[in-house]
């Protein structure tokens, strides 16, 4: 829809009313920020953060901080479990049986918030350096996995979710990659969701967890990225030679 000129101001109202849900697809602001200018897309992340920022408080300043407090709560102390795939609860599962992790389990969770802000920025960067559409399939699937890594709760029934921007990214490779790198890409990313599919049950105890699957494919997405940009970037510059 947002790609639709005519009803772009419907994916606005239904990506608001998914926010006001459940928070989480807040992610999907960082795809608004690819338009035709950076003015225009840093325009567009500031409205719907503003709006839905506003949305939050329609009950009032009062319902508002309870709110808060309640998230605060469960970032602070969410459910531990093997079917929690959030990397908060991936770090804090294994410190159980390896103690030693748990002193430097909040400073990977830190770092790693931090890596994939940076690098979904910079994926925001390279669409106005080299205005290509491709980009936008790697950042659907980077803000999908972050949306399912990053909060401090989100089990395995959310698995479902990973199943479009999977066919989608595949279609892309298949269409516009042909090399045999982006094949052995598809394959890495393929066998990663696969896993998913199976019950932790049926799994060995290091992967019953399905955080490093998701982890896996989104460093397949990133060195995939990079080498397309650094392709790319050079066939530009060809061209314009």
């Amino acid at each position: 829809l947002w790609q639709k000129n005519k009803y772009v101001f419907l994916s606005y109202v239904l990506l608001s009313i998914a926010i006001q849900l459940k928070l989480t697809p807040a992610v999907f602001i960082a795809m608004y920020a690819l338009c035709d200018n950076k003015r225009k897309g840093i325009k567009n992340v500031l409205l719907l953060l503003l709006v839905n920022f506003m949305l939050l408080m329609i009950f009032g300043w009062g319902h508002f901080k309870l709110f808060v407090s309640r998230i605060a709560d469960k970032l602070a102390s969410p459910y531990i479990w093997i079917n929690n795939h959030s990397i908060k609860n991936y770090l804090f599962y294994y410190s159980k049986k390896h103690p030693g992790m748990t002193e430097y389990a909040g400073l990977v969770e830190l770092i790693f918030i931090i890596a994939f802000v940076l690098l979904t920025l910079l994926v925001i960067c390279c669409f106005y350096w080299v205005r290509r559409d491709w980009i936008r399939y790697y950042l659907f699937f980077i803000c999908v996995i972050g949306m399912m890594t990053i909060p401090a709760e989100s089990f395995d029934y959310n698995l479902a979710i990973l199943s479009a921007p999977v066919a989608i990214f595949l279609c892309y490779i298949e269409k516009y990659s042909s090399d045999l790198f982006h094949k052995f890409v598809a394959l890495g990313i393929s066998f990663c969701y696969g896993t998913t599919l199976f019950s932790y049950t049926h799994k060995d105890p290091i992967v019953q967890n399905n955080f490093p699957a998701m982890i896996a494919m989104l460093g397949l997405l990133y060195i995939s990225f990079v080498v397309v940009m650094i392709y790319d970037k050079k066939k530009l510059l060809y061209d314009k030679g």
